[in-house]
């Protein structure tokens, strides 16, 4: 995907009143980083009340979920906290628990500043990630955020 473009776009959440966009106009290219409130919306996961989401000039409802999922690397306001090693924190976002291309988790790390959270745990990357089990480690919520992000930047597409 290229281009994914927003025009007029409402949506109000279930339940709410107040819109959450409005109105929203806006493309996004390949290879940007951007925050965006409403990635749910660009996703599939939820239909704007109003307005067009399209990738490429499709239409997000009319496309494949799996092949949008796999364009979307999300990282959520209050990121999920897994009981697993620190690697397998990250590489869950790839839809594997074990297998992640080194050199990607690698670049993930330095850009989201979790490089430094990994080199300051026991076990770096072996490091389990949760005091429920014997020998683990809990994150704060800032180490829990910058290995969201780098999760995030494990799963994106290679630019």
């Amino acid at each position: 995907m290229k281009t994914i473009t927003l025009q007029n776009v409402h949506f109000t959440y279930p339940g709410k009143d107040t819109p959450a966009l409005d109105g929203i106009t806006m493309s996004l290219c390949a290879a940007e980083t951007v925050a965006f409130v409403g990635l749910k919306l660009l996703a599939g996961l939820y239909e704007a009340q109003h307005g067009s989401v399209c990738w490429d000039g499709v239409g997000v409802r009319a496309m494949d979920a799996q092949s949008v999922h796999r364009q979307v690397a999300c990282v959520l306001q209050d990121p999920l906290h897994f009981p697993f090693s620190a690697l397998s924190n990250i590489t869950i976002s790839t839809g594997s628990l074990v297998e992640a291309d080194p050199q990607r988790a690698m670049d993930a790390a330095r850009t989201s500043g979790a490089d430094g959270v990994i080199a300051a745990l026991h076990r770096q990357w072996e490091a389990l990630l949760s005091k429920q089990f014997k020998g683990g480690q809990e994150l704060s919520g800032g180490q829990w955020a910058k290995v969201a992000v780098e999760r995030g930047g494990a799963a994106a597409p290679a630019g």
